[in-house]
């Protein structure tokens, strides 16, 4: 998988990355984790889960080794760092595979004017600033660190050597604090920053809705000529999967041992449902009207032309 860090002053829109930047890239980078060109994806995630995981199984070996059992039953912890962790990493490739092809296509397929395509170029050029910048890095770690503020706040008063990892107890043991601290802390930063790379997809996709586009009524994909953008939808799916069995793996804690009903998630895993595809499939949505005004255009112009050849 080929990608570069571009910078806005040599930015093209047929070979940029909307997904490798940021400081955490950069750190990455640094650390040869990610290097030009490869996303040395088995490392990536064997470190993360060596960061993630192993500390908590020594710890547990070492302090509490009664709650060794416990602790390889813990399928919250699995579903973050052995289920979610990997997904979204992998999701990165994907992401970044997707958003490629779509916009090497649209230079390909000779959609734009030329100065439409000057136009893109400068949103192109916007996005790669914006993916550069320190700030979106900056708030997701600003709420995980008021997510962690608001748990010590809940357990200050509570005994913190007791056992964390048999049957969701209120009191944690040093194990539990660095599950808590560090394997959620990696799981909730890859979650946000690519929610993150999503929006700025997002953003591109509405740019793209409002530009004068070469669309033809007839095309064979059906959509006038952006049946390709369809492809975009998928790179959203790992997010989504990582999201949800986090989500599920806590309904199942509620479910096992807190007295829950399946059906007491009804309405939130409905809700859930319509928010996911509701961002997935949102970038789509911004074309919408100007296919719905192409269709009436062909219905017609083609409806006059099919009329004189049937006269």
């Amino acid at each position: 998988m080929n990608f570069k860090t571009d910078s806005p002053a040599d930015v093209s829109s047929t070979d940029v990355s909307l997904v490798c930047g940021g400081r955490s890239c950069r750190f990455q980078q640094a650390l040869g984790l990610v290097r030009p060109g490869h996303w040395n994806l088995g490392r990536r995630i064997a470190v993360l889960i060596v960061i993630g995981w192993v500390p908590l199984f020594l710890i547990t070996a070492l302090l509490n080794p009664d709650g060794l059992v416990s602790l390889m039953r813990e399928y919250r912890l699995y579903a973050r760092m052995l289920i979610a962790v990997p997904v979204l990493l992998g999701g990165e490739v994907l992401m970044e595979a997707r958003f490629r092809a779509v916009i090497a296509h649209i230079q390909r397929a000779g959609l734009l004017e030329a100065s439409t395509q000057a136009h893109l170029e400068g949103v192109i050029a916007r996005l790669v600033r914006a993916r550069d910048s320190v700030l979106p890095e900056f708030a997701v770690l600003r709420s995980i660190d008021r997510a962690h503020c608001e748990f010590l706040q809940r357990f200050s008063g509570h005994d913190s050597v007791a056992l964390t990892f048999v049957r969701a107890e209120l009191y944690l043991t040093a194990a539990g604090w660095y599950a808590v601290i560090v394997s959620t802390s990696i799981f909730q930063f890859l979650l946000g920053v690519g929610i993150w790379k999503w929006l700025l997809w997002t953003f591109f996709a509405f740019k793209l809705s409002r530009c004068d586009l070469k669309l033809l009524p007839t095309h064979p994909d059906r959509h006038g000529g952006l049946g390709f953008l369809g492809l975009t939808s998928a790179a959203f799916a790992p997010i989504a999967f990582s999201a949800t069995a986090v989500i599920a793996a806590t309904w199942r804690q509620d479910i096992l041992y807190h007295g829950a009903h399946l059906m007491n998630f009804k309405w939130p895993a409905i809700v859930l449902v319509a928010l996911i595809a509701l961002v997935a499939l949102g970038p789509l949505a911004f074309s919408v009207p100007r296919l719905a005004g192409l269709r009436r255009q062909g219905i017609l112009e083609y409806g006059i032309l099919g009329q004189l050849h049937s006269a």
